[in-house]
């Protein structure tokens, strides 16, 4: 749907555009979210854009300068002149983005259009966060710390958003180095908390995976997942 109509952004970034990002929503399910990779050479309406990794959506500056989430190859196709979107951004001034990244919006509220009921929701608790850089070779390495820190403190305050930026390390999530002797893998860490982002991909994971190896990576928790 069309967003309403808000006063156009400003264009000034103090740093170049991060290279991903993830969008995340704890409380309900939306097609959009997961990890966004910066789009080279792409500057629809002079900033930059990311999309989805599977190529379904793109996150970009719309005519009226609010950061907004819609299908990738139908703004493509129009250049990014549409304001059509899934979801937008608005400031509390009702401004747009004011030359802040999508990861650093201060305030505002996220939008999302309810196709069902053909209207636009607040989509509170929806967050876009910076993919942290990693050197490949030490991936493994930086999830299995970042994991432990999650067993050893699943309730801290950022723990919910550390778990998800967790699939963006690259590395194998379901191999035996991320199961402890007693079986609490990390699929039951994450069903347990309630961690949707991290139990979809850990799932789609273990989907991916042959029939025979299935029954090494489900515990018995399995099912509370959901996915």
């Amino acid at each position: 749907a069309k967003a309403p109509p808000g006063r156009p952004a400003g264009t000034g970034f103090a740093v170049g555009p991060p290279a991903a990002l993830l969008l995340s929503w704890p409380k309900g399910k939306l097609p959009c979210t997961g990890e966004y990779r910066l789009i080279d050479g792409e500057r629809p309406n002079g900033h930059a854009a990311w999309n989805r990794r599977k190529g379904e959506f793109v996150l970009y500056s719309s005519k009226q300068g609010l950061w907004s989430i819609g299908g990738c190859p139908d703004h493509l196709a129009a250049r990014f002149g549409s304001d059509t979107c899934l979801l937008y951004h608005r400031g509390w001034d009702g401004g747009g983005h004011g030359g802040a990244w999508p990861h650093q919006l201060v305030g505002g509220t996220w939008h999302w259009w309810d196709v069902d009921a053909q209207k636009w929701h607040d989509a509170a608790g929806f967050r876009i966060t910076e993919v942290p850089a990693v050197v490949d070779a030490n991936c493994l390495d930086a999830a299995v710390s970042e994991a432990q820190r999650l067993r050893t403190n699943p309730t801290a305050p950022d723990a919910e958003q550390r778990a998800a930026n967790l699939a963006t390390f690259q590395a194998d999530l379901l191999a035996p180095v991320f199961n402890e002797p007693g079986g609490f893998t990390l699929l039951m860490l994450a069903a347990g908390e309630g961690w949707l982002d991290l139990c979809r991909a850990l799932c789609a994971s273990i989907v991916s995976k042959s029939a025979e190896n299935r029954g090494r990576h489900l515990d018995a928790r399995d099912g509370e997942t959901g996915w």
